[in-house]
């Protein structure tokens, strides 16, 4: 791996393995964690840079920069979901508008309204 004095940012060199989040076809998620894969998976015809299908908002794959490769869904949402193990995350609905104080307590969270 090769670091940027400039910023925090890792890039991988031409050399390693990449780890990518491997989105998931008609999925709103990515394989279990981390794939690690190598540049020519990457970059070869109907490589992992071809998979624009699957994952968070339908993103396709997420691969870091590397060499001369500029990454792949690589700005702040596609990092944050790298950084997270290819976890996307979750959402929370509101079903209810309350007026005054209450607790209301759905899928292991609590909020405090009013």
């Amino acid at each position: 791996m090769v670091f940027s004095p400039f910023t925090n940012v890792q890039f991988a060199s031409a050399d390693d393995n990449i780890k990518i989040c491997h989105a998931i076809p008609n999925s709103n998620s990515y394989d279990n964690g981390k794939k690690i894969v190598d540049e020519d998976s990457i970059t070869k015809t109907n490589g992992h840079d071809s998979h624009n299908t699957g994952g968070v908002d339908n993103r396709g794959d997420i691969i870091p920069n590397f060499g001369n490769y500029a990454g792949k869904n690589w700005d702040a949402t596609g990092k944050a979901i790298w950084d997270n193990e290819c976890n996307g995350g979750g959402t929370i609905t509101v079903n209810k508008v309350v007026v005054g104080t209450t607790t209301v307590k759905a899928n292991n969270f609590e909020f405090k309204v009013g």
